[in-house]
């Protein structure tokens, strides 16, 4: 569920990213593009850490 959430968070801001840099050039659009997609990975490796180690956990 997390991964298919992660997909569409990244295709959706790759989207904006691309489509304002299209329009505008590299301008507060595609920057606040670029932080919408480094947000989103780091959501997602924090998430991934987090499950992992309360997975070993429960095994132990």
């Amino acid at each position: 569920m997390l991964l298919i959430l992660f997909v569409i968070a990244t295709v959706a801001a790759v989207r904006f990213l691309t489509s304002s840099v299209a329009r505008d050039g590299w301008g507060p659009a595609a920057l606040f593009g670029l932080l919408l997609v480094a947000g989103a990975i780091s959501l997602v490796w924090r998430s991934t850490r987090n499950f992992r180690r309360a997975l070993s956990r429960l095994r132990s």
